[in-house]
């Protein structure tokens, strides 16, 4: 059974669009790390230059909902994921990482959160948040239907984030962008990469006062 921290009612797994949207979104809550023996069995086959450049899009949208400062000091983010397709998307939200990756199903994914520079228009940036999802593990996936969203909240420590600055900067403006990986059914090895989602706004970190100042830039 997938272990989930999901802070609203998933039953069904599922999101609308249009009428009957609830209220207030569903929030996976992705601020702590998986438990030590569900952080994943190491890098995985065909991830290690041998894998073909991304080739897929992902049909979803991302934009920073809200940022604030943890009591440690970390930047705390709360992402709006909107599902901008014409179809329903399944978004991998289980913890249990380690399990997904060691048994083979059909359908296995993983997703990767990450921060990086405004100013750096490529690459991965630095990873925040990992989850998966097979068809084989229950619960492993939040459906999402057309127009409908759901929100991730993600916590990046101040080592994290002087590394996501420029070299030898105090402030800048980070974006969260997000990919997956698509496993083979039967073992653990990546046959696709999908290409980078990029949030639509950005944040403004200042990490030059002893607690972090932060503000969302529109």
């Amino acid at each position: 059974m997938a272990s989930l921290a999901v802070l609203a009612s998933l039953a069904p797994l599922a999101i609308a669009g249009g009428q009957g949207l609830p209220s207030a979104p569903p929030k996976v809550d992705l601020t702590s790390p998986p438990p030590p023996k569900q952080q994943g069995l190491g890098v995985p086959g065909g991830s290690g230059g041998t894998l073909q450049p991304p080739n897929y899009d992902l049909p979803v949208n991302f934009e920073i909902a809200a940022a604030s400062v943890g009591r440690d000091g970390s930047i705390l983010l709360e992402v709006e994921v909107r599902n901008a397709g014409p179809e329903s998307f399944d978004f991998p939200i289980s913890r249990d990482i380690s399990d997904i990756q060691r048994q083979p199903s059909r359908l296995r994914r993983e997703f990767f959160f990450a921060i990086r520079p405004s100013t750096k228009l490529t690459g991965k940036g630095n990873v925040v948040a990992v989850t998966a999802g097979s068809a084989n593990a229950a619960h492993s996936f939040l459906k999402i239907s057309p127009h409908g969203f759901a929100r991730f909240l993600l916590r990046a420590e101040t080592n994290l984030l002087r590394n996501t600055l420029a070299p030898g900067a105090m402030s800048g403006e980070v974006q969260v962008t997000g990919g997956e990986w698509t496993f083979d059914e039967g073992r653990f090895f990546v046959t696709k990469e999908s290409r980078q989602v990029v949030s639509t706004n950005r944040v403004m970190i200042d990490l030059r006062s002893e607690i972090p100042r932060v503000t969302l830039v529109r």
